[in-house]
């Protein structure tokens, strides 16, 4: 079994002045806790998602509006060529 020496993450300096110098240890904090990139990526590849479900249900509302909106029954037609009865 190969061990490898744990390491500590690395640490960036989070304030200004005399009290948050490297040295000193005081306003550190690993940068893990400064770089959320992969949340903010995961948080916006989900509103995608919701955004296009929403896109797709409203799509698909007014297909089925358009649908229900034809007309179904006998179309009678009275005119100089005479009468016409089209069942639709």
């Amino acid at each position: 079994m190969i061990r490898r020496p744990v390491s500590t993450p690395a640490r960036v300096a989070t304030g200004s002045g005399a009290g948050a110098t490297a040295g000193s240890g005081q306003g550190l904090r690993p940068i893990a806790a400064t770089c959320n990139w992969n949340q903010d990526m995961n948080r916006n590849v989900l509103y995608l998602v919701i955004g296009a479900l929403v896109v797709a249900a409203g799509v698909f509302g007014y297909m089925l509006y358009q649908e229900r909106q034809k007309t179904t029954g006998i179309e009678i037609n009275v005119g100089k060529s005479g009468v016409s009865i089209e069942k639709k």
